[in-house]
């Protein structure tokens, strides 16, 4: 994932603040791209928190979830696992009512983009992590 995708990314979303990729396992932010300067103990929290929503177990079952959504009156951040590495994960903090929609598709599109070998790989990781 390139600074250039989530910087295009970002921008295509009215109201997105900030766009972060990073490796989860690891607690490293590999890349953002933002509207405002975030010191990086912010976006070493938002990286904490992406690893804490992704690799909690689902309820009832022993599987970790894809996708999480975090929203409070002041923000929507939303996180999803990268299709071509589970170590890694995009990270999207928008308005509070920001279209979720359209922010998952952006997402699921800019993953998918960065993954393109992946094709049929990546179908069947969304399908996986969707039981």
């Amino acid at each position: 994932m390139t600074p250039g995708t989530l910087a295009q990314m970002r921008k295509r979303l009215p109201d997105c603040e900030l766009v972060l990729y990073a490796d989860i396992v690891s607690g490293t932010v590999l890349a953002s791209d933002s509207r405002l300067v975030y010191p990086q103990e912010n976006l070493d929290t938002l990286c904490v928190c992406a690893r804490g929503f992704l690799t909690a177990p689902r309820l009832a079952s022993h599987d970790t979830t894809g996708e999480a959504v975090f929203r409070t009156p002041t923000a929507t951040r939303v996180f999803m696992r990268a299709y071509g590495d589970p170590c890694e994960a995009l990270v999207c903090v928008c308005g509070p009512k920001t279209d979720l929609a359209a922010v998952l598709d952006a997402m699921r599109e800019a993953l998918a983009e960065a993954a393109p070998d992946n094709g049929s790989n990546v179908v069947a990781f969304r399908e996986a992590m969707s039981k």
